[in-house]
């Protein structure tokens, strides 16, 4: 991602489901990983006055238009309602995002999204029954493997070992 984010001189991520504590960990770590790049990071906090989401984002764009150049949302709910609001706010910016689904990836593929970290769903689901297996006493205690995720562009969304992972059914 880092290579991806250098395009882009002004960033603003969309603090939403902050909740979660995936989430949360995630946005953390993107904003310290910016933060040792020598990056500033712009960050959207919707506030309880703020309204629905459609709202806050179009008045936030409209006020701080020309100062952001690419806005990041790191999870698929976040990144589905940005995709949903960016039409109402009538500015040019590029969305990038971690995320996963049907409409995440036909966002991609129409250009709505620019750029998309892409988890393996089906290592997910495999990780989730060892866990569980692991939880029941199944299986011994092991080292968690890590879930394969990859960077998704227009440009590469079509290659054989990225469209396996957009496509898995096909």
């Amino acid at each position: 991602a880092d290579e991806c984010m250098s395009r882009y001189d002004d960033i603003a991520i969309v603090y939403e489901g902050r909740a979660r504590e995936s989430v949360r960990l995630r946005q953390d770590a993107f904003i310290a990983r910016m933060e040792a790049m020598g990056r500033e990071v712009q960050r959207l906090i919707r506030s309880e006055e703020a309204g629905d989401f459609n709202s806050f984002l179009s008045s936030t764009l409209a006020t701080r238009e020309g100062d952001i150049e690419c806005l990041v949302a790191l999870d698929t709910v976040t990144l589905e309602a940005t995709m949903d609001a960016l039409p109402a706010a009538m500015v040019d910016v590029s969305l990038c995002g971690i995320g996963a689904g049907n409409r995440v990836v036909n966002g991609l593929d129409v250009g709505t999204i620019d750029m998309l970290i892409f988890p393996n769903e089906y290592a997910m689901g495999y990780l989730g029954m060892y866990e569980l297996a692991r939880q029941m006493g199944i299986l011994e205690e092991a080292p968690m493997p890590d879930v394969e995720y990859r960077m998704v562009t227009r440009d590469n969304m079509y290659l054989p070992e990225v469209e396996r992972l957009l496509f898995p059914i096909n």
